[in-house]
C-alpha cells in the first residue's frame, strides 16, 4: 500500500498528456482513506484534477459518475465547508458542459 508521502510525489509528476495513466493514479489517490488535514488536500486537488480532466476531453458522463462517487466519501470530512467547496466545483465542471452558467 503506497503512504501519503508517495502518492503526494505521484500527484506531483502526474502527466496528464498520457490520460489513461493519469486516471488510474488519481482513483488510488481518490481511493487512499487518510482522513488528516494532509490526506483530505490531496485528494480534494484528485477530485479536482479529475473533474478537470474529464472536462477537457468532453466526458460528462464521467464527471457525473464521478460526482456521484464522491458524495457517499464527503460525510467523512469534518469540514463542512470543504464540503460544500468540493460539490460546488464539480457542479460547476458539470455546468460548463450545459453551456449555461449560474
Amino acid at each position: 500500500m503506497a503512504t501519503l508521502i508517495e502518492l503526494s510525489t505521484k500527484f506531483d509528476n502526474l502527466n496528464e498528456e498520457n490520460f489513461g495513466e493519469s486516471i488510474k493514479t488519481l482513483e488510488i489517490i481518490m481511493n487512499f482513506n487518510d482522513t488528516t488535514d494532509e490526506g483530505i488536500k490531496l485528494w480534494e486537488k484528485a477530485i479536482y484534477r479529475l473533474a478537470s480532466l474529464y472536462s477537457k476531453k468532453n466526458l460528462a458522463a464521467e464527471l457525473i459518475e464521478l460526482t456521484k462517487n464522491v458524495l457517499p466519501i464527503l460525510k467523512d470530512i469534518p469540514h463542512k465547508s470543504k464540503t460544500a467547496k468540493i460539490i460546488r466545483t464539480l457542479f460547476d465542471f458539470t455546468i460548463g458542459f450545459t453551456g449555461c452558467e449560474l
